[in-house]
């Protein structure tokens, strides 16, 4: 029963969890994130306990943000930013969408190479767990890239063949 409630929970916030490749690209957001709050930190002159302390945290809490370990959330980013008396814009400017590029990449390759490969078959050749692959499935559907059917298909871009 515990099994199944994980597997739950994890489904349920699979917008921000991770497999393969993709899982490269979120590290090193959350690695940028964590130095640019060390950082900050820093110049207002906290040690990782006194932030913590200021923001409801544990000092391991604190340091697995700087670290890249963990990912806040916006109510964390918003006492952070508090606390730190920075904009959350200042810990997070040029920090790049983590927009899974190499699982999307993956897969869109794939079902150019094999138009109408269902699911299973996908999911066999890229080794990630179903709901993971629908969801990039569904991300690519959604800007264009592919159309459902039976089993998926990319677009085709019309040429600009001249006669």
């Amino acid at each position: 029963m515990a099994e199944q409630s994980q597997a739950a929970r994890v489904r349920a916030h699979s917008w921000h969890v991770t497999f393969g490749a993709d899982r490269r690209e979120r590290e090193e957001v959350l690695r940028v994130f964590g130095g640019k709050l060390r950082a900050v930190r820093g110049v207002a002159g906290f040690s990782q306990g006194e932030l913590a302390d200021r923001c409801f945290m544990r000092h391991d809490q604190v340091s697995a943000l700087e670290r890249g370990l963990r990912s806040p959330d916006l109510i964390a980013l918003l006492i952070l930013g508090h606390s730190l008396d920075v904009s959350i814009d200042q810990l997070t400017t040029d920090l790049p969408a983590p927009m899974r590029r190499a699982g999307t990449a993956q897969l869109l390759d794939l079902i150019t190479r094999q138009p109408g490969a269902t699911m299973n078959q996908i999911e066999g050749s890229m080794g990630l767990p179903p709901w993971y692959i629908h969801r990039l499935a569904v991300q690519l559907q959604a800007t264009g890239a592919i159309v459902p059917g039976a089993g998926w298909r990319p677009v085709r871009k019309p040429s600009n063949a001249s006669g």
